[in-house]
């Protein structure tokens, strides 16, 4: 008669178990990294988006009322002489998103002078005039970034290193802002007549 050894149980080992969780945790902290950078690109290409949209509408409004709004303001008329808003072309202005970046967010803040409200959910804008309290002709529009689209950053305008006849706010408009690239930006730029684009 042949003599049946007993199975031994089968399964894993406390050091194999270890080794799998650390895995496991190396695997999904890198998979937050990733998701947090991908964030901060898509806020950051809402914000060129938004600018976008905000130029398109302040370029209609110029042609309709000889001048820019002073204003990122939807009830802004300027004195507009046909009775047109800024809202007959931008139904809303398009909140800026949260910073969540530390570093863009105390740039931001250390910067929050009569550019940037306290809550940072709007986008700095200034129309400029070729004298103080004169015409809105020109504006300066921008946006802080999170590091995550640094390549709009080598497109805009830099437009605190451009001379232009039009250095001044506006009546009715909040003080310029520099628009020398930092680390973050400020991803910026000044109307179409301006720079012909």
């Amino acid at each position: 008669m042949r003599c049946l050894k007993k199975d031994a149980k089968k399964g894993f080992t406390i050091v194999e178990l270890m080794v799998v969780s650390a895995l496991i945790a190396i695997l999904a902290t890198l998979t937050i990294v990733n998701v947090d950078k991908y964030r901060m690109q898509a806020r950051d290409r809402v914000r060129v988006s938004d600018i976008n949209k905000i130029r398109l509408a302040i370029e209609q409004y110029k042609l309709a009322c000889g001048e820019y709004p002073a204003r990122l303001e939807p009830d802004i008329h300027n004195g507009c002489v046909y009775g047109q808003k800024l809202k007959d072309f931008l139904p809303y202005v398009p909140i800026n998103p949260d910073y969540t970046n530390d570093s863009a967010k105390s740039f931001v803040d250390a910067n929050q002078d009569s550019q940037i409200e306290p809550n940072q959910n709007t986008y700095l804008y200034s129309a400029l005039a070729a004298s103080s309290n004169g015409k809105c002709y020109d504006y300066h529009i921008g946006a802080f970034f999170e590091g995550g689209e640094q390549r709009f950053l080598s497109i805009d305008h830099d437009a605190g290193k451009m001379v232009s006849p039009y250095n001044h706010k506006c009546h009715g408009a909040k003080e310029d802002f520099d628009g020398g690239d930092g680390a973050y930006g400020p991803y910026d730029l000044r109307s179409k007549s301006s720079y012909g684009n």
